[in-house]
């Protein structure tokens, strides 16, 4: 739905007031649309930090390898090296 509604420009992150209820709830610092999915950064660090990734095609997976752990069908966890 983010991706669908967002500019085609990316990165765009996505003002507070328009995140969905569920992304909401996660309290995340900030939510981007990429070109390659949505970004729910849920702790900034250095080198990204710690969030969700939600791929455009669920197929995908995101890499770094190593540095995502997939939750569930096109849902990922990622934290810093």
């Amino acid at each position: 739905m983010l991706i669908a509604h967002s500019p085609r420009k990316a990165p765009s992150i996505i003002p507070k007031g328009k995140w969905p209820r569920v992304i909401a709830s996660l309290h995340p610092e900030r939510v981007t649309v990429l070109t390659d999915g949505v970004d729910i950064l849920i702790r900034p660090y250095f080198d990204g930090g710690w969030g969700y990734f939600v791929p455009s095609n669920e197929r995908d997976i995101p890499e770094p390898v190593g540095r995502f752990a997939r939750i569930d069908r096109g849902v990922y966890w990622y934290q810093p090296y």
